[in-house]
């Protein structure tokens, strides 16, 4: 993800809710974007970022049914406990259109989502697995936990290439 980390590229945030992706990763991108469908959300991310003095993120109330739309193209496109309430076919398929040759999609979740039944969820945990190792017992998330089990987030820079085909998710590095 060769210039996401110096301040230039622009940041999709699916989802964006009060802001906890697109805020801290406002610092590393040019412009940031978060769409999220509830007013009160974006309302609150707009204050926190106006808090924390981060003033290149635009809010825009959209869904991900919207994509692609008139959003443009990004170098990284995050979206964090959102993707389960997405249309994920039609939202990856759009994304394909909109993520820049070498850019990534990052799908962020806290562990503390019911195991794993469906493809998707499972390439995920493979993945997280991966990268972070195995992930805390039931009961001990990597947040709440007692201070040895806590991480530190973890993102991967390296470019990612999803797609779907015949309802089968697949990644290609």
């Amino acid at each position: 993800m060769a210039g996401c980390r110096d301040g230039s590229g622009r940041l999709l945030d699916l989802g964006c809710g009060t802001g906890q992706l697109a805020i801290p990763l406002a610092g590393h991108v040019a412009e940031a974007v978060g769409v999220d469908p509830e007013p009160d959300m974006l309302a609150e991310a707009a204050r926190q970022a106006r808090a924390g003095e981060v003033g290149n993120v635009t809010w825009v109330r959209g869904s991900s049914a919207d994509l692609p739309g008139a959003l443009g193209r990004f170098r990284l496109v995050t979206m964090g406990r959102s993707f389960h309430w997405m249309d994920r076919e039609q939202v990856l398929k759009a994304l394909a259109g909109m993520v820049e040759d070498g850019g990534g999609v990052v799908i962020a979740n806290d562990g503390c989502l019911a195991r794993a039944v469906a493809p998707w969820q499972h390439a995920i945990e493979e993945v997280q697995h991966r990268f972070l190792g195995p992930l805390p017992q039931a009961g001990c998330s990597a947040i709440g936990g007692p201070p040895s089990s806590r991480r530190s987030p973890t993102l991967c820079w390296r470019p990612i290439r999803a797609g779907v085909s015949s309802n089968r998710w697949h990644s290609k590095c």
